[in-house]
């Protein structure tokens, strides 16, 4: 049972004065974890089953008597926002659901590749600038949802209603009986009724993603207003958040073509400065950059993809079915077309009806192109009658599709006319194109994001880009029934490749102009140099495809599955005589996939197989046990002259905890390559995507040769397993759990606001941040009235220091300019943040700069892991240790400022904890000591037998403690000091229970000192 705040409080002996709020990462930590208690001693103080506040339970009287706390500490729950909706809906089983919620990936792809653009820090209220290459994005997104179609109705269409009801009166042998009665209609009509299979699943995906979002996502506003600001209540209507005022600041400085911003930086040996160092030698900024855009009032309660969009989705599928049914009435009802002779007036008297609904449905389909282009404006007297259009679009469009599908049953043309002597049926013949066609486009407009960030004028790229699409068009036609490359094409598809590497050449020497060199350098601090964008973006589309090829090939391979002969009504539900033909499309990029894969995991085997073995001594951060003092029962030996030969050293050694600690180490830093490695997957799709377009498989004649007619047969066979077992893994996943698949990865990809796919899965921060903004509110200022004594500690875990951060800005954002942060009377703020196992600044810090890059968190930024090496980060730290690389941009607005006291000198409150047998862990700051940063044990004081810490359980080492105490001693007034909680209440972080004393022999292992059984 929910028991509110106040009753809460009232069970506690003394009213503590600090909130600590603990926020859980990836993988959903239990309230119980986190608290560090068992199951059964928590209890929900707030919240629902989505997301909570969990207190610990009222000690039992006989507790009574031990010192009470000085800090009130409660966890906060959120992973199921990110992992609910994966339950039955009406009519719909759990299994159907689980598949959609797997087929909606590639639109959380797509939403991650909009914010990994240069996103405009300058936003006026009411309106959002999405910056360069929205409306291109959005086109994209657009695509992706037509790739899903052209696959359903490669389905429904082609394998059902044309191959599976050949004219000799049989059926597939897997179809429902309810597909009998398809059998007596005519081409035109059965392939009408059939477009209810398309439309129904994408109705499904937008019906799947809107159920998981409007749970909370109607509360988001309200919750906005009174919690996260709204408008703030000082007269400040134009939504620009409210910073911390800083002496000495001016007004802001003019933003780049390129984004860099002039402001000042830190010098390296106030950054490098230990813990108890003097802020003074820092010097005072003298240019306010823009706004964080986190720190917008507007921001988690602002919609970038709303009903204008959906609708102009919708209409786009139901304009694209009509397009094909009209398109197949005009092929299949006319022996011209088929015998490969065009002439419009000759069709058009054929087929009237057909063809007007053919050009009808291509200019409806031209007009939602343009509408999803200029929707990315956001021009409020505009986004109305936008809307409007979008809707009687969308009312048209499903006209137009009842009209092309009740006129099949009276036009002459959607009875098939065969020539005499024909024994195959022709396909639907749009399906057979659609899919190159879209990816053609698609790999266009991806290469052409690749230049986004480093500005690359977006007309320039669709220039060559349209170019480059309209050479491989014509090569490819060239090649039909030619062999995988026709000697006429190789011209056409030289001129495409030429096109392609001169967009190339323009990614890598942009940006132009007076500073290129240092502008060109800076992106060594940005995901993949830059372009981010076009990254996602082809991962996005590699996703997808594979996907929809694996619904083609997986129901083709369903459909082909003999059973046991039987007559139904006539009807012979048997296998064909002649196996069913995958479209050939799935069929090219299928055996593209399998190469792909096989280049992809022979280069990830050899680059990572020869780190695996040998083992080298990695920088370690110091340990702290209690506030500033080093832990005195850690001897830690220094590493002289780390990185000199380019690589660290390498370790020999026979200690058993020592080589624990140092292949936990090693196997952290295998799995920190993910960003180079996930940048040569980008190019290995690019090049697999351009290979899916051009080569081209015949069917198999006499002189065809073995590998050639036998790659596509292996390449569906691997597919069509892939399916069935993929679809068996679901469903094993949906008998036992109710949660999405896939759980862990809508936590990474689920943080960022919906921009970029109407039917993409919600983001569970728009609910999260408010509901934290508000509980710090509600404890700082219990019923509006402040409590100037009070403080607020943010414990965030991995992924939770990023809905930390966002809460600090939303917090700041409310505020009066006339009162610091929180209105504490004596300038500091009375909210501190304590991070571990996080990755602000290694990956969240590169991938979206605007958000949460170093420029906004006011550190140092950080160059790419390496892929190749011991230490995937050498060169930071390297970089971190001589002063080198771009220094912290120092400027009010920025997080540590907005943590750092106006009083000088002053740490920030805030500080991360970090250790390097965490995967996932890493310094928000310097690889240097400093203020910030700080080391975590490498073992597990709370363990039975000896283990390694990785990413979890933080809380349970001494250095969390001292971290908490260190940055209380910060926040609290000397007078309201209290003293550091007993050393004897938990284990050393270099104790193991059990087991007696060994000190590590020179090792730079931070827990090699640790106890451990010698037998």
């Amino acid at each position: 049972m929910n028991v509110s705040f106040q009753a809460a409080r009232h069970r506690e002996p003394r009213a503590p004065q600090v909130l600590e709020l603990r926020i859980h990462g990836i993988k959903n930590t239990t309230p119980a974890e986190m608290l560090g208690v068992s199951a059964d001693q928590v209890e929900r103080a707030d919240g629902d089953e989505l997301g909570a506040f969990w207190i610990e339970k009222t000690p039992p009287p006989t507790a009574g008597q031990q010192t009470p706390r000085r800090t009130r500490r409660e966890a906060y729950s959120w992973g199921e926002m990110a992992r609910s909706g994966g339950g039955p809906l009406a009519l719909i089983g759990t299994l159907f659901v689980h598949l959609g919620w797997l087929l909606i990936l590639p639109f959380g792809l797509c939403n991650v590749a909009y914010w990994t653009r240069r996103i405009p820090t300058r936003q006026r209220a009411g309106r959002w600038d999405g910056g360069r290459g929205a409306p291109v994005l959005r086109l994209f997104a657009l695509g992706l949802t037509l790739i899903y179609v052209t696959a359903l109705a490669s389905v429904s269409l082609d394998l059902i209603g044309v191959q599976c009801f050949p004219l000799d009166g049989t059926v597939c042998s897997q179809l429902p009986s309810i597909f009998d009665a398809l059998q007596n209609l005519a081409r035109g009509p059965r392939l009408a009724l059939l477009t209810l299979i398309p439309l129904g699943v994408m109705l499904l995906l937008y019906v799947i993603s809107h159920r998981a979002r409007v749970r909370f996502e109607p509360n988001i506003a309200r919750l906005a207003k009174p919690r996260t600001g709204g408008v703030p209540d000082s007269g400040h209507h134009d939504g620009a958040p409210v910073a911390p005022v800083v002496p000495g600041t001016t007004a802001s400085a003019p933003t780049d073509r390129s984004g860099a911003t002039a402001a000042p930086v830190e010098p390296a040996a106030a950054d490098a400065a230990g813990p108890g160092a003097s802020a003074a030698s820092v010097p005072e900024p003298t240019i306010v950059p823009p706004p964080a855009l986190l720190a917008s009032a507007e921001f988690w309660v602002q919609a970038r993809v709303a009903a204008t969009t959906e609708r102009l989705h919708f209409a786009a599928v139901l304009l694209f079915l009509a397009l094909l049914l009209s398109g197949d009435r005009l092929y299949a009802g006319n022996a011209e077309l088929q015998a490969g002779r065009f002439d419009p007036l000759e069709v058009f008297a054929t087929s009237p009806i057909a063809f007007l609904a053919f050009v009808l449905a291509a200019t409806g389909l031209a007009l939602v192109c343009v509408l999803i282009v200029i929707t990315s404006e956001s021009d409020p007297d505009r986004i109305l009658v936008r809307r409007r259009l979008a809707g009687w679009l969308l009312v048209l469009s499903g006209v137009l599709l009842l009209f092309t599908g009740l006129s099949s049953a009276v036009d002459p043309a959607s009875r098939l006319q065969l020539p005499a002597g024909t024994l195959v049926v022709p396909t639907v013949v749009g399906l057979e194109a659609a899919p190159t066609l879209l990816v053609g486009v698609l790999l266009g407009l991806s290469v052409a994001a690749l230049g986004w960030r480093r500005g690359v004028p977006v007309w320039l790229s669709i220039v060559v880009l349209v170019g480059a699409l309209g050479f491989l068009l014509i090569g490819r036609s060239l090649s039909e029934d030619a062999g995988p490359v026709a000697p006429a094409a190789a011209p056409y598809y030289l001129g495409a490749a030429l096109l392609l590497a001169l967009e190339l050449l323009f990614v890598l020497r942009y940006p132009l102009g007076a500073n290129r060199a240092e502008r060109h350098a800076a992106f060594a601090y940005e995901g993949w140099r830059g372009m981010g964008p076009g990254v996602v973006m082809l991962l996005a589309l590699g996703v997808a495809m594979t996907l929809a090829s694996l619904v083609v090939v997986g129901f083709a391979a369903f459909l082909a599955i003999p059973l046991a002969d039987t007559a139904t009504d006539g009807l012979w539900r048997a296998a064909s005589a002649s196996p069913l033909v995958v479209p050939p499309a799935y069929v090219e990029f299928g055996v593209v996939l399998l190469g792909m894969l096989l280049v992809v995991l022979l280069f990830a085997a050899a680059t990572l197989v020869p780190l695996v073995t040998r083992l080298y001594r990695l920088s370690t951060p110091a340990l702290r046990r209690d506030g500033d003092r080093v832990d005195d029962a850690v001897v830690i030996a220094p590493l002289p002259d780390y990185g000199a030969s380019g690589e660290p050293p390498v370790a020999h050694s026979i200690d058993r905890v020592e080589l624990r600690v140092l292949k936990a180490r090693r196997f952290a830093a295998l799995t920190q390559r993910g960003e180079p490695l996930l940048g040569f997957l980008a190019v290995t799709i690019g090049v697999g995507m351009a290979a899916t377009v051009v080569l081209r498989f015949p069917p198999a004649t006499a002189t065809t040769s073995p590998w050639l007619s036998a790659t596509p047969s292996i390449a569906v066979g691997i597919l069509s397993a892939t399916a069935l077992a993929a679809v068996a893994a679901i469903a094993m996943n949906a008998l036992t759990r109710s949660e999405r698949p896939l759980g862990l990865l809508w936590d990474l990809i689920c943080f960022l606001p919906r921009a970029g796919h109407p039917f993409g899965p919600p983001c569970y921060s728009d609910r999260v941040v408010p509901e934290l903004n508000a509980r710090v509110r509600d404890w700082l200022e219990p019923d509006g009235v402040p409590l100037v004594r009070r403080r607020v500690v943010l414990s965030a875990h991995s992924l939770g220091a990023v809905l930390a951060v966002s809460t600090v800005f939303a917090h700041a954002s409310a505020t009066d300019a006339r009162r610091p942060l929180a209105g504490a009377t004596d300038g500091s703020p009375r909210i501190g943040l304590v991070t571990y196992g996080t990755q602000l600044r290694a990956y969240f810090g590169r991938f979206f700069p605007e958000l949460l890059g170093p420029a906004v968190l006011g550190t140092r930024p950080c160059r790419a892991p390496r892929l190749f090496g011991g230490d995937p980060w050498l060169r930071q730290v390297l970089d971190d240790e001589n002063d080198a690389g771009l220094p912290a941009v120092v400027a009010p607005g920025t997080l540590r400022a907005v943590l750092t006291p106006t009083r000088s000198p002053a740490p920030p409150f805030w500080i991360n904890v970090w250790r390097r047998t965490d995967f996932l862990g890493f310094p928000v700051n310097s690889y240097r000591e400093n203020v910030i940063d700080r080391g975590a044990s490498e073992i597990e004081p709370t363990t039975y037998l000896l283990s390694i810490a990785t990413h979890g359980l933080y809380p349970d080492v001494a250095q969390y403690d001292g971290a908490i105490d260190d940055l209380l001693e910060r926040m609290l007034p000397p007078a309201a000091a209290v003293q550091p909680r007993p050393a004897a209440r938990r284990r050393t972080a270099v104790s193991a229970p059990r087991t007696p004393r060994h000190r590590s022999r020179g090792s730079d292992t931070r827990s090699a000192g640790t106890d451990t059984d010698t037998d």
